[in-house]
């Protein structure tokens, strides 16, 4: 069904108005725009308004697990380089974590007992489960490729 020619040039007049950034910086800056918590996150290290971490500190996981497992070939690095992405975001996980407690400390007043009504129980809000889906997944995760590093590394030794 076609449109009328009083819709055309509304349609038209809305076009002309912001259809997002348009230099390279504001186009960098808005993909950003989603960022809350990191938890899904494509980048390892986020450099995000709400969330800047150190590549440096990154960096030093990476260095510390290569040393320690000593990886041998392409497949032992890339499971070395998974552990050091496991780590990394549980580590994301217990700062939003943190940050979700302080938050829930600071809007709520204590009671006549001097406890905080919100934490006498385990948080039990949408966050608080979310947050604990993800921790459980990145501790599997990092099982998983825990063992199947030490597996590969004993069947090599075999040989």
């Amino acid at each position: 069904m076609p449109i009328s020619e009083k819709q055309l040039i509304a349609n038209r007049e809305n076009g002309k108005k912001s259809n997002g950034p348009v230099t390279e910086e504001g186009k960098a800056v808005s993909c950003r725009n989603a960022t809350k918590h990191g938890l899904y996150a494509k980048d390892i290290v986020i450099d995000a308004p709400g969330l800047k971490e150190d590549p440096e500190e990154y960096e030093n996981i990476v260095v510390a697990l290569f040393n320690e497992f000593c990886p041998v070939g392409e497949f032992q690095e890339q499971l070395v380089f998974k552990i050091a992405n496991c780590l990394w975001r549980s580590r994301r996980v217990i700062r939003a974590e943190t940050a979700h407690l302080r938050d829930m400390l600071k809007n709520s007043p204590p009671d006549d007992s001097g406890i905080i009504p919100n934490l006498r129980t385990i948080p039990n809000d949408y966050f608080s489960k979310l947050i604990l889906r993800y921790e459980m997944r990145l501790d599997r995760q990092l099982s998983r490729y825990y063992h199947m590093l030490s597996h590969n590394q004993k069947s090599l030794m075999k040989m």
